[in-house]
């Protein structure tokens, strides 16, 4: 443009253009800062999200230590589906935390539930129905520029309207609900678990066909049984992207005396003459009790 304007409208009206040229060129540099800042708070929070996926995963996994292959599995598997469903986009992001996040709300069941080794009373069951309700809650607090809740809360919804907590039926449950359905319950026959052992993956795959158009939607139940050998070899192959954090729960802590409200009191006989005269409270003897169920279940699994 200089050099134009030199030639044709000489050096007078050049240097007049001269600040609207460095004006151009001041403009420019800050819309450029501008996208290049505003890209760096969208990785930051992808980032952010994604730690906070890890983070839940883990509380998960500090619940229940048998979940993590599974939940692994399970977005192998949703993932795969989700995209020859053509879901992109925010959708396809859903499905993917959805499908590692989807029994967070088991944090809310007692753990003598989660881990019994046989079949659940009604009222178990009825304790642990509301961990959909429960994990939705949880992720609708953590605000993902995503839908995740919706699919947690509908994962064990039913194509014919018999599941739980809301009663849905067919395209009125999400998408990933649906599909996370039919996974979780593939995955979870051909894994072990503390009530049997792991079924074949043909004898898993003929259960979940035998609730096609009932339990599940039958689209997503085609999907299956034709990609189901392909689906369990890149569930096998693929690493996991975050290794499994061993948490402190079996830490000794050695300062703290006692709580701030003090101990349970506990009533019991004077000790004999001759005795070591070392008392055993209700509490340490109800932990111990604790303690040899926990290991029993353990050595039963």
């Amino acid at each position: 443009m200089v050099h134009l304007s030199i030639g044709r409208l000489g050096w007078t009206f050049t240097l007049a253009l001269l600040p609207f040229l460095y004006v151009m060129y001041r403009s420019y540099k800050v819309v450029i800062a501008r996208i290049e800042q505003e890209k760096s708070h969208a990785e930051s929070m992808a980032a952010l999200h994604l730690r906070t996926i890890e983070a839940l995963a883990m509380a998960i996994e500090a619940k229940d230590e048998c979940t993590h292959d599974h939940l692994r599995r399970v977005q192998v598997y949703a993932t795969e589906i989700g995209k020859e469903l053509k879901l992109t986009g925010p959708e396809l992001q859903a499905l993917q935390a959805a499908s590692i996040l989807h029994v967070i709300g088991k944090l809310a069941v007692p753990d003598s539930i989660i881990s019994k080794p046989g079949k659940l009373t009604p009222e178990e069951f009825e304790k642990m129905k509301v961990h959909p309700v429960v994990g939705a809650e949880i992720l609708e607090s953590v605000k993902f520029p995503y839908p995740v809740a919706p699919i947690v809360r509908a994962h064990h919804e039913k194509w014919d309207g018999s599941g739980y907590p809301a009663g849905l039926a067919g395209e009125t449950i999400p998408i990933g609900a649906r599909i996370i359905s039919a996974v979780d319950c593939l995955d979870a026959l051909a894994s072990d678990r503390q009530y049997r052992r792991a079924l074949t993956l043909e004898r898993a795959l003929e259960i979940v066909v035998s609730e096609s158009g009932k339990a599940f939607d039958p689209r997503i139940v085609e999907i299956i049984c034709r990609r189901a050998v392909e689906l369990e070899k890149m569930a096998r192959a693929q690493p996991a992207e975050v290794e499994p954090v061993k948490l402190s729960k079996d830490l000794k802590i050695e300062r703290g005396l006692a709580p701030d409200a003090g101990f349970e009191e506990t009533s019991g006989s004077a000790p004999q003459a001759g005795s070591n005269r070392v008392s055993v409270s209700g509490t340490a003897a109800r932990r111990e009790i604790q303690e040899l169920c926990d290991f029993s279940q353990t050595l039963g699994g």
